[in-house]
């Protein structure tokens, strides 16, 4: 009687624990649920790379944009370089030309005065080969240009 009262108080006690199946349902679905959250993190690192590269890119036309405008009262003159990031080693190509004649819809609007500014800049972001271009209307005085007189000889004490 003895061995039967032990045997069911040890059988009475049931271990609760997790079978493999249990643990292996429970891995998978972690996993289904971790695979579309780890490819959310590489694009969202991705587009905040390439946000970047258009801010600095938005940056130097800015820039170069306003050099331009402001020897701009002369001649507006056609001008090419280079700028390399410092944290990502970007290399970034810009371009500033400027309409030397006005356009026709300007002189229509008696605005002849008036001269196209663009900048575009360039840059590779992968594969792909990307560009930005800025661009304004700039007032260049006639009157000035050609009352300018040029230096002529050496000019005295």
């Amino acid at each position: 009687m003895r061995y039967h009262t032990e045997f069911k108080r040890l059988h009475s006690r049931k271990l609760r624990a997790f079978t493999l199946v249990e643990v292996l349902l429970a891995l998978s679905i972690v996993v289904i649920g971790l695979v579309p959250l780890l490819h959310l993190l590489v694009k969202s690192i991705s587009i905040v790379d390439s946000a970047q590269c258009l801010s600095q890119a938005t940056l130097i036309g800015r820039a170069k944009l306003a050099e331009a405008v402001s020897t701009a009262c002369t001649e507006i003159s056609t001008d090419k370089g280079r700028v390399e990031s410092e944290d990502n080693n970007l290399l970034f190509e810009w371009t500033v030309s400027g309409a030397d004649e006005p356009s026709r819809e300007l002189e229509e609007m008696n605005l002849s005065g008036l001269r196209r500014v663009n900048v575009t800049i360039m840059w590779n972001e992968g594969t792909r080969q990307k560009q930005i271009t800025l661009s304004t209307y700039v007032y260049v005085d006639q009157t000035v240009i050609q009352a300018t007189p040029a230096l002529q000889g050496t000019p005295q004490r």
